[in-house]
């Protein structure tokens, strides 16, 4: 299978502002989209954020529209993993269909999020003007969906549930190949591995892939921890790098990819915090057990 990569920022979409010297062109500014082809080559897509957009353009080019099919995984339901869907235009497009699953969530389903976002008054389009097929599973826990790809799906640590899936397929060669999206997750050992950083090392045992939320800085995310001032992100649902890298290493996983980033953090900063990885990795001794990847707007992966 490929991965390709066409949203990797959280919370806000965060384009380059050249009057204030900001810039996002290098690692790019859409909230999370990744998508996954099968040596079927079935279409599989991971949130709905706003690089969404791009890939239905792309989608156009590879003759997918009216005729395509695929199935669309939300690790869940939050503004900026579903706020590119209202302008998929695939999702527009009659004879096209898409099975949109989430893990079973307390309270509304997806279709109805769905519908109330794409509703008046905060959308001029309703959900059922959208002429594809749309097929809505909130899939309960411990459920897998097969289709020569196997997608499994775990809850993670962040505010009003998110899920993290594991998707694998055999190579050509009959080996299994696994990759782990787990955008939006929060670590809980300070130092050391918490319990729901021991969960996530199970998860991703020995994957090839793993994709893990990484949107801050430790200084960032509890700078009292270093002596600085600021706000605290405890609690907020995020990560490191620094988790990254200590989870993947525990995990045995050949590659993490660190995801999900702040949409302060311009290319300039983008390029600090992957120097920051490397030397963390370096300093630990493990450049040959880990390779440290940060997620950029057209990053491909072959497994």
């Amino acid at each position: 299978m490929k991965a390709k990569f066409w949203g990797v920022r959280g919370s806000i979409p965060s384009p380059s502002t050249e009057g204030n010297g900001f810039f996002t062109d290098k690692y790019g500014g859409n909230t999370s989209c990744l998508e996954v082809i099968a040596n079927s080559g079935d279409e599989y897509i991971f949130d709905a954020g706003s690089g969404i957009r791009m890939l239905g353009n792309d989608l156009i080019k590879r003759g997918f529209t009216g005729k395509g099919k695929a199935k669309v995984f939300l690790s869940h339901l939050h503004h900026d993993h579903i706020q590119g869907w209202p302008f998929f235009m695939q999702a527009y497009v009659p004879g096209n269909e898409f099975d949109i699953y989430s893990g079973a969530r307390d309270g509304k389903t997806i279709e109805q999020v769905f519908k109330d976002m794409m509703a008046d008054p905060t959308f001029p389009v309703s959900l059922d003007q959208m002429m594809a097929k749309m097929n809505f599973k909130d899939i309960p826990k411990g459920d897998v969906v097969q289709n020569g790809v196997t997608v499994s799906y775990t809850e993670t640590a962040h505010p009003n549930q998110c899920f993290s899936y594991k998707v694998q397929e055999k190579g050509e060669d009959q080996i299994m190949r696994t990759l782990v999206y787990a955008t939006d997750t929060e670590h809980d050992g300070n130092g050391k591995l918490g319990p729901n950083d021991k969960k996530m090392v199970e998860w991703a045992k020995g994957a090839d892939v793993l994709i893990y939320d990484a949107q801050y800085t430790p200084e960032e995310y509890n700078p009292a921890d270093f002596g600085l001032p600021g706000m605290s992100k405890k609690g907020w649902g995020h990560s490191t790098y620094e988790k990254a890298i200590q989870i993947a290493l525990q995990a045995g996983v050949k590659e993490v990819v660190l995801f999900h980033h702040d949409p302060s953090h311009d290319d300039k900063k983008m390029d600090k915090i992957n120097q920051l990885a490397q030397q963390y990795l370096s300093d630990k001794g493990a450049e040959d057990k880990l390779k440290v990847t940060v997620a950029y707007e057209g990053l491909e992966i072959q497994l």
